[in-house]
C-alpha cells in the first residue's frame, strides 16, 4: 500500500515522527515528493522521523524534496536512520551533482545496504568530472539491482570520462536507465567506447529520448554492435528514429544484439514519413529472437512487420491513429499481424467510429492465440472459444456501440471494459444484460461490473 503526504513544512520534528509512526499497517510505500522537508526539517529532526518508521516501508520516495540544502553529513545522518528493509529509494530531481564528490561518496556509502532501487534521475550529475562519477558509483550499495541516471546531461562529458564513469558502476546491477541524456551528441565511435564499459550484466537498457536519429544507419549498427550482448530488454523510444530511410533502419535493427527479446520503438513516428515498403524493409531486420515489440504512438498505416513476424508474441499499437484507416484497411493490418500473436494492445485508436459488423470482422481477423484481456489486468481466459485475450481499454468504443454488440460472443467482453455509465441505473442495466447473454460466468461478470460501479 502506498502513502503520500504533503505539507510537511509545517509540522514540527516530533510531531512527522509521529506521523511516520502512525502510518497504516501495511504501507509498504511512502511517498514524500515535493514536500520541502530538506529546507524545512533539520537533519537530526529528519533523522528522528526516518527512525520512526514501521519495518514493513520497503521504498521511500523523496523526489524534489530540496535534500541539496543539506551538507554531506547531513545527508548520511538522514539516510543512516533508514531501516534495513528499504530496498527503494527515490531521489530524482535534488540537484545532488551539487555536492562535493567527498560528500556524495558519504552520502552513498550510508544508504542501507539492502537497497535495490535506486533512482538518481535530474540530479545533474554531468556536474561532476569523470573521475569523480567513478568514484561516487563505486560508494553505491553493492546490491543495487536498478539504477536510474536518466535526465543528467550526461552526454556533455568526453567518452573517455562516461567511459570511465560506466566502468565503476556496481557490477550486479541489472537495469540502467539513461534516458534524456543526450548520447546521441556524441559521435558513433564515442558511444562505442561508452557503451563497451557498461556492466556486462546489464539485462535491461533504457536509451529513449537520447536523439540517437543524428546517427546514420551505419553509426546505430556501430553503436548497437557495443551494446553488452547480456542485453535481453531495450527501449529506444522517443528517438525520432522516422527520420532515417528504411535502408538506415534496416541496418541499424540488424545490429541490435541477438539476445533482445523485448524493443520499444514508440513515440518514433515512423508513419509520418516511412512507406510501408520502408517500414516492412527496416522491421524485417529485426533479430529473430524478438518476441516483444512495442510500436506506439507511430501514426501507423501499414501491414507488414517484415520476414520475423512469426517470431512475435506480444504487439503494442497503442495510439498509432487506426481510426484515420477504412475498415477494410484495418481489417488488412491486422490479418497480417503475426500468427504466433498471443496478446495484441491497440488501446487509444478510437475504434468506435467502426461499426459492430466491422468490429466483429476486425476481431474476427486476430490470430487465433490472441488472449483477451480487461483494462490489461483481468483475463476470462475460458469465456471465449478462440479470442480470449485483447486490451482494448481506452479505444474509444461508446454506450450505443456496447448496446449493439451485445449479442456477439465475440465482442462481449471487449465491451465490459468500456462498461462505465455515469448513472448506476444504467450500469444494472447493462450488468442484467450481460448476464443473461453468458450465465455460465454469472460470478465472473457480477465481479467485474461490481467492481465498475465503484
Amino acid at each position: 500500500m502506498r502513502c503520500q503526504m504533503h505539507d510537511l513544512g509545517s509540522k514540527t520534528g516530533a510531531e512527522l515522527s509521529a506521523a511516520f509512526c502512525d502510518l497504516p499497517e501495511g504501507v509498504t510505500t511512502l511517498d514524500l515528493s515535493w514536500s520541502d522537508i530538506g529546507h524545512s526539517k533539520t537533519a537530526p529532526e529528519l533523522a528522528e522521523a526516518f527512525s520512526a518508521l514501521p519495518a514493513g516501508v520497503s521504498t521511500v520516495i523523496l523526489k524534489n524534496t530540496d535534500l541539496s540544502n543539506k551538507t554531506g553529513a547531513e545527508l548520511a545522518e538522514i539516510f543512516g536512520a533508514l531501516s534495513a528493509g528499504v530496498r527503494t529509494i527515490h531521489l530524482a530531481g535534488n540537484y545532488l551533482g551539487t555536492k562535493t564528490e567527498s560528500e556524495l561518496i558519504e552520502v552513498f556509502r550510508a544508504l542501507p545496504a539492502g537497497v535495490t532501487i535506486l533512482n538518481l534521475d535530474r540530479n545533474y550529475l554531468s556536474e561532476k568530472r569523470g573521475a569523480e562519477l567513478a568514484e561516487v558509483f563505486k560508494a553505491l550499495p553493492a546490491g543495487v539491482r536498478t539504477l536510474h541516471l536518466a535526465g543528467n546531461d550526461l552526454g556533455r562529458k568526453t567518452e573517455g570520462e562516461l567511459a570511465e564513469a560506466f566502468m565503476a558502476i556496481p557490477e550486479g546491477v541489472t537495469t540502467l536507465d539513461l534516458a534524456g541524456n543526450d548520447l546521441g551528441s556524441k559521435t558513433a565511435g564515442e558511444l562505442t567506447e561508452v557503451f563497451r564499459a557498461l556492466p556486462e550484466g546489464v539485462t535491461t537498457l533504457i536509451l529513449k529520448n537520447n536523439d540517437l536519429s543524428n546517427k546514420t544507419g551505419a553509426e546505430l549498427a556501430e553503436v548497437f554492435n557495443a551494446l553488452p550482448a547480456s542485453v535481453g530488454t531495450l527501449d529506444l523510444s522517443y528517438n525520432n528514429l522516422n527520420r532515417k530511410t528504411g535502408a538506415e533502419l534496416a541496418e541499424a535493427f540488424g545490429a541490435v544484439p541477438e539476445n533482445v527479446t523485448s524493443l520499444d520503438l514508440s513515440y518514433n513516428h515512423f508513419g509520418f514519413s516511412l512507406l510501408g515498403s520502408e517500414l516492412a524493409e527496416a522491421f524485417g531486420a529485426l533479430p529473430e529472437n524478438i518476441t516483444s515489440l512495442d510500436l506506439s504512438y507511430n501514426h501507423f498505416g501499414f501491414s507488414h512487420l517484415g520476414a520475423q513476424e512469426d517470431e512475435m508474441t506480444t504487439l503494442h499499437f497503442s495510439c498509432d491513429f487506426f481510426s484515420l484507416k477504412r475498415a477494410p484497411e484495418l481489417i488488412q493490418i491486422f490479418s497480417a499481424v503475426p500468427r504466433s500473436l498471443t496478446t495484441l494492445i491497440i488501446k487509444g485508436n478510437n475504434l468506435g467510429r467502426y461499426s459492430c459488423d466491422d468490429l466483429r470482422l476486425f476481431i474476427q481477423s486476430m490470430p487465433s492465440a490472441v488472449r483477451f484481456k480487461i483494462d490489461g489486468k483481468i483475463a476470462l481466459s475460458r469465456a471465449l472459444p478462440v479470442l480470449y485475450s485483447l486490451t482494448l481499454n481506452s479505444a474509444g468504443v461508446g454506450d450505443s456501440a456496447c448496446v449493439q454488440v451485445l449479442g456477439n460472443t465475440a465482442l462481449l467482453h471487449m465491451v465490459l471494459s468500456f462498461l462505465e455509465p455515469a448513472a448506476q441505473h444504467r450500469m444494472t442495466a447493462y450488468k442484467n444484460l450481460l448476464l443473461s447473454k453468458i450465465p455460465a460466468y454469472v460470478s465472473r461478470v457480477s465481479k467485474i461490473t461490481a467492481m465498475r460501479l465503484t
